[in-house]
């Protein structure tokens, strides 16, 4: 579902050794060196400094996000995961959260890879909730903040490059700026060895993610917490799989340094009530889609000043009006 459309089956076919699992069978961050997964993709470009010509960046435009939820659309109704919608753009009330934080490639002008993090919010949960709500609630009664990786999708030319693991390394430096302990992710089953690869396990067991067709994925958990203390553990000098991501993910990690920056564009962005109508209004009609319970929590995240200035651009007002001052 929302992780999978950036990886190719060449990315994860199981062709890891028996040296690099664990005894339970699982895949850790291989001491005795690289895995033949992790040399596969180094030679595809993967886990070194950049792309050649794309530009990794957080969306934080109009035009931006809505040209990176048209291709998540686009994307995802080409592989069956979504039916066609009107305004063709994939917005959902997460994506009208202001610290939903969405990261995109761009090659010139063009949005050709996409993925978001949804936070874990009160009274709205996380996408995924839908389908593993007893997995992420123990999380929740666990203590600490979560986020869900989602809109996963890279354009069919750019699959086999180092977008797809840029594009993690941009939101690993999101994770650690903003404070997350766990991120979770949906994913194909057959998509598991990579991102063990990468430092997730799996908590939440095959099933389908649509009531209408079968839809198979499983839970997938990033415990940052565990990743920073498994490679601070890693000598350096060291030629493997874990020193290959200390590196990537910590060490050498341009976006570490934009990530400020990027935040206060962002906040700037969801406080500007024009904004906010051109990107769910005018776009898209997120909100005249959303349910009572929805709107109260975007009420909450917009300030009830900006929300009814949202909505007083439009005939909905008098109605939102009337049904919030009578609550």
């Amino acid at each position: 579902m929302d992780i999978r459309t950036g990886i190719t089956e060449n990315m994860v076919t199981d062709d890891v050794s028996e040296s690099s699992k664990s005894r339970d069978g699982s895949l850790s961050l291989r001491p005795q060196g690289k895995s033949r997964r992790m040399r596969l993709l180094e030679k595809m470009g993967c886990f070194r400094n950049g792309t050649h010509a794309v530009n990794i960046l957080r969306a934080t435009s109009a035009d931006d996000l809505y040209k990176a939820y048209q291709l998540v659309h686009d994307n995802y109704v080409d592989k069956g995961y979504i039916i066609p919608q009107p305004s063709g753009v994939r917005m959902r009330i997460y994506e009208a959260l202001p610290d939903t934080a969405t990261f995109v490639a761009k090659a010139g002008k063009e949005i050709v890879g996409v993925t978001s993090l949804v936070f874990d919010t009160p009274g709205l949960g996380l996408p995924s909730d839908q389908v593993f709500s007893e997995e992420i609630g123990s999380l929740r009664r666990g203590g600490g903040r979560i986020a869900e990786v989602t809109n996963w999708t890279i354009a069919p030319p750019f699959r086999r490059t180092a977008v797809l693991t840029e594009l993690i390394r941009c939101y690993i430096a999101h994770l650690l700026a903003v404070g997350c302990d766990y991120a979770v992710g949906a994913i194909s089953p057959g998509h598991r060895a990579f991102y063990e690869l990468i430092g997730y396990e799996v908590i939440g067991t095959i099933r389908s993610y649509s009531a209408e067709i079968y839809d198979p994925v499983i839970l997938v958990c990033l415990s940052l917490d565990n990743l920073i203390k498994r490679l601070a553990a890693t000598p350096d000098g060291d030629e493997n799989d874990a020193a290959t991501l200390k590196k990537y993910y910590l060490e050498n990690n341009p976006y570490h340094d934009q990530m400020e920056n990027w935040e206060t564009a962002a906040h700037k962005s969801f406080a500007d009530p024009v904004f906010l109508h051109r990107l769910f209004v005018e776009q898209s009609n997120l909100l005249a889609e959303c349910s009572d319970a929805e709107l109260e929590v975007l009420r909450r995240q917009w300030s009830e000043s900006i929300f009814m200035d949202v909505l007083g651009h439009n005939i909905l007002y008098d109605t939102f009006f009337a049904f919030f001052n009578t609550k």
